[in-house]
């Protein structure tokens, strides 16, 4: 969706997205994306949308703000290796300059099998609540791992391999903070160490985080 104002994106589902490999246009920077955002996108609602293999990013929020991102999921159910366009599960962005990143309730949503970071997040006031991410960071990145394009923000370890990472912008600066981030279930690996964690320059004492559950899960 580009230029969306008051739209209701629900219902819907899909499969296989990203494959056959040889039909996505990485020449042209492409990157599969189950549900896909662009421009100055207010007031939005995507829920209950339901994806299996998605060789991607599952929901991309680039110019969404004011909305509700609830009950969706995307679920893989094979190792790293399957998803070679892999990506994180849910990203914000702001590459509208009419448009800022905030509000936004991303609530009772299920990632599984994520081949990096679970959410990426950008701006303010936005609750993230409720949502169940499972086998988190498919790729292993951790110090010093550069398979998959692990080191692909050296200044920023944590980027890749957490399970919610607070970031100090996107396409523009927008420090994550004065969100709310809650009861929120994440596993996967190394999640117990890089379950919430923030970029260089952000704070995590400027958002609310409470009650989350971080675990491991047993190695694949």
């Amino acid at each position: 969706m580009g230029l969306g104002w008051a739209i209701r994106v629900e219902d819907n589902s899909g499969a296989e997205i990203g494959f056959p490999l040889e039909e996505v246009d990485i020449e042209h920077g492409a990157t599969p994306v189950a549900l896909d955002t662009a421009g100055d996108t207010g007031h939005c609602v995507y829920a209950l949308n339901h994806f299996q293999e998605v060789n991607g990013k599952c929901i991309d929020l680039d110019g969404f703000h004011h909305g509700e991102v609830r009950g969706n999921s995307c679920v893989n159910g094979f190792g790293a290796d399957h998803y070679p366009f892999g990506n994180q599960g849910i990203v914000l962005n702001n590459s509208d300059p009419r448009m800022r990143s905030e509000q936004i309730e991303i609530a009772g949503n299920e990632l599984e099998g994520v081949l990096f970071s679970g959410i990426f997040v950008i701006g303010r006031r936005h609750r993230i609540t409720g949502n169940r991410l499972r086998r988190i960071n498919l790729a292993h990145c951790d110090q010093n791992v550069t398979r998959y394009g692990c080191n692909y923000a050296a200044v920023q370890p944590d980027l890749l391999r957490s399970g919610i990472y607070l970031a100090r912008g996107a396409e523009r600066p927008d420090p994550a903070r004065d969100n709310v981030i809650e009861a929120n279930e994440i596993s996967g690996f190394g999640i117990s160490r890089h379950c919430i964690t923030v970029a260089p320059g952000v704070s995590l004492v400027e958002n609310r985080v409470a009650s989350n559950i971080c675990r491991d899960d047993a190695a694949e």
